[in-house]
């Protein structure tokens, strides 16, 4: 009987001996997941913080365009030179040919970027919405 009890002792020490080792290896395995969340978060926070970064970027370049545009339209309204046509063989517009002091009809302003294709895939939302401005309003501009 004694070394039954001998026996079942030694049986149970190799039991506890196996369940420690057991529970330090979930005990690493759970710190490693812990390590990788922590270095997944800190990777998302950065990316979180990068995105932002290019938003107020492309937002700040975007409401410099707008004010491209802007400026181009009163430009073109100012100078009158919306739809220049080039003369197939000199290259000359067709406007300054006729002389510059013909009237011309008053030309609607550019509303939209379409005309440049591709290359900016963001502009097609893009559209400038006309300022009613007297003649007498943009002539100042130029003085």
């Amino acid at each position: 009987m004694l070394s039954e009890v001998k026996d079942h002792l030694a049986h149970c020490r190799k039991t506890e001996e196996d369940l420690e080792n057991e529970r330090k290896s979930h005990a690493e395995e759970l710190r490693q997941i812990n390590q990788d969340i922590n270095q997944l978060e800190d990777i998302l926070k950065s990316l979180r913080s990068e995105r932002e970064t290019k938003k107020a970027r492309l937002t700040r370049r975007i409401d410099e365009l707008r004010v491209a545009m802007d400026q181009a339209n009163e430009s073109i309204r100012a100078a009158d030179i919306i739809n220049i046509k080039l003369e197939e063989g000199d290259g000359i517009p067709k406007e300054l040919l006729d002389g510059p002091f013909n009237p011309s009809p008053v030309r609607p302003p550019v509303t939209s970027l379409s005309f440049l294709g591709n290359h900016f895939p963001f502009l097609p939302t893009l559209t400038m919405t006309p300022t009613s401005k007297t003649p007498a309003q943009d002539m100042s501009k130029m003085k």
